[in-house]
C-alpha cells in the first residue's frame, strides 16, 4: 500500500479526532486548491481511494439531508488504518450515539476554525490537544477533566492554555 504525505496527514488527523466529516477533511487538507469545486472533487477522490485501500470507512449514517442541506459522509479509521504507524492493535469503531458524534465533530470544527485563522494570519496555533490526551488528573471527587485544550499566539503573545468545551443545545 502506497500512501502520499497528504494521505498520512489525513490518517493522522483521523487518529486525533476519531470522526471527521468530508467538509472537515476538505477544509483541513485541501485548502490550497484553485477553486472550492476543485478542492471538493479532490477530497472526495482521495477519501474514496483511502476507503478502497481499507484504511478509512464512513459511518452508515450521513450528516445533513432534508433540512441540513446536502448530505456528507462521516469518516473514521478502520482497524487497519489505526495500526498504521502505531505499536498497538487498531481499535474497532462502533456506531457512536448522535450526541457523542456531534460532540466529536464539534471539537473538529473548532480545531479547523483555529487552523483557518492561522492560515489567514490572525493567530499562530501552537497546540490543540484532544481527548483522551488532554484529560488531567485531579485529586478528589471525579478526578478528571475532559476538555480539549489549545494554545495559540495572537499579537505576539501566547495565550494561556485554553479549555474548549463543545456544548450542544437540546
Amino acid at each position: 500500500m502506497s500512501l502520499s504525505a497528504r494521505d498520512t496527514r489525513i490518517i493522522g488527523t483521523l487518529k486525533q479526532h476519531r470522526f471527521l466529516s468530508t467538509n472537515h477533511v476538505e477544509r483541513w487538507h485541501f485548502s490550497d486548491h484553485a477553486s472550492k469545486l476543485s478542492a471538493a472533487r479532490t477530497t472526495r477522490r482521495v477519501l474514496a481511494r483511502l476507503k478502497h485501500l481499507g484504511v478509512i470507512t464512513a459511518l452508515d449514517r450521513r450528516l445533513g439531508g432534508v433540512q441540513g442541506g446536502s448530505t456528507q459522509h462521516v469518516w473514521h479509521l478502520t482497524p487497519a488504518g489505526e495500526r498504521l504507524g502505531a505499536d498497538q492493535p487498531g481499535r474497532r469503531v462502533r456506531e457512536p450515539s448522535t450526541a457523542f458524534l456531534h460532540h466529536e465533530l464539534g471539537i473538529a470544527s473548532v480545531h479547523v476554525a483555529f487552523i483557518e485563522a492561522e492560515r489567514a494570519g490572525r493567530l499562530r496555533l501552537i497546540d490543540f490537544t484532544t481527548e483522551p490526551r488532554c484529560w488531567r488528573q485531579f485529586p478528589g471527587v471525579g478526578g478528571q477533566v475532559r476538555n480539549p485544550e489549545t494554545r495559540f499566539l495572537r499579537g505576539g503573545r501566547c495565550t494561556p492554555r485554553l479549555r474548549v468545551a463543545v456544548l450542544r443545545r437540546v
